[in-house]
């Protein structure tokens, strides 16, 4: 895969604000007794990661907006129009720590995640973990790889072979609305929580798992990773089959055999859920 000019910048700028989330993820262990502390040192880390991402994201495209995981909008220095993430030309979607509850507990099983949007268009994504060092890339029309290895999803599949990656949220009552839309799925191989959103979507680029279902939905979350798994020839919506937006409730991302079968299946059981 050649590399392009935007992938060069991604990537720098993940690698770099990555340094300092692999020393702090070194120093978690030390403070597993204090969870105040704990929590604490956290929440600079990933402002650290944020901070460093968008100074270097903010030097090499100043004219770029971004939106970032847990803050309001930011607009682009020249292109500062009112609401960025519906009118600006380009735009940064950015999570310094997917998978932070991974990360306090020294799990290594966390990510940074960066997408690129032009015109409300996801044009790039980039997801990366850096204990394991996977870097994955998308970019519109030019397919996703996997540390430059090319991604493909499974070969044709059925529900009684498939894996299925779930994320559902941290709120008990975001848990208990998913565990009741997804009897449907008790007939699937088996379930899985990583506790990363954006690298449950490459695992299903890859072909480890044949359909990912998050709800509630964070956009700076799975942004990058929807596209790489667009890119590996998944299909994507929001959960109830309309088209993905960054105000869905809830994202259905699977294998073309089953995305129908994932759709209707969460549809089933969402009537019952809210007579109760």
């Amino acid at each position: 895969m050649d590399e392009s000019v935007i992938e060069s910048v991604m990537g720098r700028s993940l690698r770099r604000a990555a340094r300092g989330l692999r020393r702090d993820f070194g120093e978690i262990e030390n403070l597993q007794a204090s969870h105040k502390g704990l929590d604490s040192f956290v929440a600079a880390a990933i402002k650290s990661a944020s901070d460093q991402l968008l100074s270097d994201l903010s030097e090499a495209r100043p004219d770029f907006g971004y939106q970032v995981q847990g803050f309001k909008t930011r607009k682009g220095k020249e292109r500062a129009r009112e609401g960025a993430y519906g009118s600006g030309t380009y735009l940064w979607v950015i999570d310094p720590l997917n998978g932070r509850m991974n990360f306090r507990h020294a799990r290594d099983h966390f990510t940074l995640s960066l997408a690129l949007v032009r015109n409300n268009s996801l044009i790039a994504g980039a997801v990366f973990n850096p204990i394991r060092d996977d870097y994955a890339f998308a970019e519109r029309g030019r397919g996703a790889f996997l540390n430059r290895r090319r991604l493909r999803v499974g070969r044709r599949q059925k529900r009684a072979q498939t894996l299925i990656g779930l994320w559902p949220g941290f709120e008990r009552w975001h848990r208990q609305e998913l565990i009741e839309r997804l009897d449907w799925f008790r007939g699937c191989a088996g379930t899985r929580q990583s506790g990363s959103q954006a690298f449950d979507l490459v695992d299903l680029a890859a072909g480890s798992l044949g359909a990912v279902v998050q709800r509630p939905l964070s956009w700076c979350a799975v942004a990058a990773g929807v596209l790489i798994a667009q890119e590996a020839g998944a299909l994507v919506s929001a959960d109830d089959g309309r088209s993905l937006t960054p105000d869905s409730s809830g994202l259905i991302a699977a294998h073309p055999d089953l995305h129908v079968e994932c759709v209707a299946g969460m549809a089933a059981r969402a009537s019952d859920f809210t007579k109760n």
